[in-house]
């Protein structure tokens, strides 16, 4: 539950840092992620997606690291900084979704819902895969704390232990879901 915990602080931090970068520096961000293979949507099935969500943090990683590149022949340090900053925080990011155990991520992956990206209409066409992509993290972090939510409540808690060491034994035990979760704020 930690590891999913620290998750979601870190989904947290990698939208901010999207979201400080000036507008010139998202436009740069956002062509460098067009060349991106997990962009395209829809997806066929819950894996697919959470694949494809899960490769999109590491690519925010290697877009970030080219506008640096570009950045550093500039004399605008702010703005280096700022990209340093969010590829920083998305590389920490995929490293944390790696670390998750397969039970964990299996879990996120295929038990818990999909939702459709959510990319408004009024988007600038500049920035429109920079939108995409923040859409697939917040997609990430509402999958994330769906099974955070259940494995926090009591019955999540008795699942976890439905395994007994002494007899060797494996229970397998259905919890339900919390209601009324969405990965979009109202």
């Amino acid at each position: 539950m930690a590891a999913l915990r620290s998750l979601l602080e870190q989904f947290d931090l990698l939208t901010s840092r999207l979201h400080e970068l000036p507008g010139d520096r998202q436009v740069q961000l956002s062509h460098h992620l067009a060349h991106c293979a997990y962009s395209d949507e829809p997806v066929p099935d819950n894996f697919q997606a959470y694949r494809g969500d899960v490769a999109v943090v590491q690519q925010i990683a290697e877009a970030a690291v080219g506008v640096e590149r570009i950045l550093h022949a500039a004399p605008i340090r702010r703005d280096r900084e700022l990209t340093a900053r969010l590829s920083d925080a998305a590389q920490a990011t995929a490293e944390l979704l790696s670390a998750l155990d397969t039970t964990t991520a299996g879990t996120i992956a295929v038990d818990t819902d999909c939702p459709t990206l959510a990319i408004g209409a009024d988007i600038d066409i500049d920035l429109i895969e920079l939108a995409t992509v923040t859409a697939r993290i917040e997609r990430l972090r509402y999958r994330s704390n769906r099974h955070w939510s259940v494995l926090s409540s009591g019955a999540g808690r008795n699942a976890a232990r439905a395994c007994d060491g002494s007899s060797g034994s494996f229970a397998t035990s259905i919890t339900a879901r919390p209601g009324g979760v969405s990965p979009i704020a109202p």
